[in-house]
């Protein structure tokens, strides 16, 4: 299924000969406010490893703001370090959790099945980046990330467990919202013209949001 971003988010695209105002400014205000959030986070957490993990949340936003700022034409560049940005989240994540719980990793060498299945998920999520891309490059990017938290929940206290969850849904919600955006955005806009993106970006700060607090509290318990 085609689809690239940041040129076919359900938002319209203000045309200017110059860059001095956002292409699409809902959804560049709302990562605005989502950067601004997740530095509350960044400044108020005192564990180093939680702190970068929370600098990726926040690389990966400031991209997307940017990105809703300027349309960089005829480049798969801004999709391209979106999903780079992905994998930068999920490897932190993969160095944090254990951290945390102080346990060994479940992706290392030694810890089973985890390893293989990460890897597996891994050539899949390439073989289509280079052979695919659109819609399913998301897919696959995602799941790669769902899978390094989905893995380690055991890992989790019970104290931030609920904040993971509600990371998880607004995540889900974030993915349905992406599709329904790549196959419905012509007809959404006929009956009823309107920044449909910036729903997505909302559930997406939601999502960050939940994380970062869950770190938060995780880390002021050690």
């Amino acid at each position: 299924m085609s689809f690239e971003f940041p040129k076919d988010t359900c938002e319209k695209r203000e045309e200017r000969e110059r860059d001095v105002f956002p292409r699409q400014p809902y959804s560049f205000i709302v990562n605005i406010l989502s950067l601004v959030v997740l530095f509350v986070y960044l400044f108020i957490t005192r564990d180093i490893f939680v702190r970068f993990l929370i600098f990726t949340f926040i690389l990966f936003q400031a991209w997307h703001a940017f990105s809703h700022f300027v349309h960089i034409e005829n480049s798969t560049l801004q999709s391209n370090m979106t999903h780079f940005l992905i994998y930068l989240i999920a490897v932190a994540s993969i160095i944090v959790i254990p951290h945390l719980a102080h346990t060994e990793s479940i992706f290392s060498p030694s810890s089973g099945i985890h390893l293989p299945i990460f890897l597996l998920l891994f050539v899949l999520d390439m073989w289509i980046l280079i052979h695919v891309k659109g819609l399913w490059m998301i897919i696959s990017g995602l799941s790669v990330l769902a899978y390094v938290y989905v893995a380690q929940v055991h890992a989790m206290p019970k104290e931030v467990v609920n904040y993971f969850l509600g990371a998880i849904i607004f995540l889900f919600l974030t993915l349905l919202l992406e599709i329904n955006e790549a196959i419905n955005c012509e007809r959404m806009q006929r009956l009823y013209p309107f920044p449909y993106h910036v729903l997505l970006e909302v559930s997406r700060l939601m999502s960050f949001v939940f994380l970062a607090h869950m770190f938060y509290v995780w880390q002021a318990r050690q």
